[in-house]
């Protein structure tokens, strides 16, 4: 997707957060915004639905650009689907490393599909982290 990854900003007025991404020349564009899921009406039937701007390659190819998190997120159970219903993601608990480790919220077993961004999983994934108030810092 882009040379120098993601970085996230809170918009404490909005209770939004948006991604960022740089491009080779290292201008700064905006990649998604996700509202606050405790605070969005963008939250329905346990699904989280992300705006996506401009097109990161192979998120999406129609013209109303979102991915979604459906399951729970906070349970470690979840798939994020692109805006043509496919699932591009998928956030797990492995019940082997679960074991071995304990009941650790800040282990993820997360399966990206080829041709996906894998910086922009991560970064959403980093972001719900901290909005669940798990071990991520932003």
């Amino acid at each position: 997707m882009v040379m120098g990854g993601i970085v996230q900003a809170l918009n404490m007025v909005h209770k939004k957060w948006e991604g960022f991404g740089y491009d080779n020349e290292g201008a700064e564009r905006l990649v998604f915004t996700l509202k606050d899921p405790k605070d969005s009406c963008l939250v329905q039937n346990s699904s989280i639905i992300i705006l996506v701007h401009g097109k990161p390659p192979k998120v999406s190819s129609t013209r109303h650009n979102y991915v979604e998190i459906t399951s729970s997120f906070a349970e470690r159970a979840c798939n994020i689907i692109n805006s043509e219903g496919r699932t591009i993601a998928k956030v797990r608990i492995e019940k082997e490393i679960e074991e071995m480790v304990g009941n650790k919220k800040d282990l993820y077993h997360v399966i990206v599909k080829p041709n996906v961004d894998q910086a922009f999983i991560v970064g959403l994934i980093a972001i719900l982290d901290y909005i669940h108030g798990e071990s991520t810092i932003c």
